[in-house]
């Protein structure tokens, strides 16, 4: 995947087993604060999603399963080798669950190098002057995302996948 060379934190790879990598903001800038993914959300990135709102407290009992993906289940999680496809059979307000979690642990990590729960990473953020916050793109951001895209790094046409944009604020 492509990645702006910011020194920004990109919340992927806390898993067991996952490479914690340096993590930066999505790379295609639409604005001056607005970044898009290069790629749709992986079903590997999902499962990070799932796996960590499994196990926080700040989360209601099986609220994970919630989170689950049509066609997902505990016994039944992406195939060896699909990883990296787009996360399909979720819903809009799953999308946006995905990028209210992202934000906060995106933000968080600008200023911490490990995670807390979502609760304590929520309240901590609250006072922070650096701000990531990530949701869905507008048809709007869409047509600039698709101006601003190489005609190899095309965007998907069908309604499989979905993609994040970032909104910074005063980042340096």
């Amino acid at each position: 995947m492509k990645q702006a060379l910011i020194p920004l934190i990109f919340c992927f790879g806390f898993l067991p087993g996952f490479a914690q990598e340096k993590f930066t903001l999505p790379g295609i800038k639409l604005n001056e604060s607005i970044y898009a993914d290069h790629r749709e959300v992986s079903k590997s990135d999902w499962l990070e999603f799932v796996s960590f709102v499994s196990k926080d407290e700040s989360f209601p009992v099986n609220y994970f399963k919630k989170m689950l993906p049509y066609g997902w289940s505990q016994a039944r999680l992406p195939k060896q080798g699909t990883q990296n496809q787009p996360v399909t059979g979720i819903s809009w307000e799953q999308a946006n669950a995905y990028c209210r979690w992202r934000s906060v642990v995106a933000t968080f990590l600008l200023k911490h190098n490990k995670l807390s729960t979502f609760m304590d990473m929520t309240l901590t953020n609250q006072v922070s002057k650096s701000k990531i916050q990530y949701r869905l793109p507008t048809d709007k951001e869409w047509v600039a995302l698709a101006k601003k895209t190489k005609a190899s790094e095309a965007l998907p046409t069908s309604k499989t996948g979905f993609r994040c944009v970032a909104v910074v604020e005063n980042f340096l």
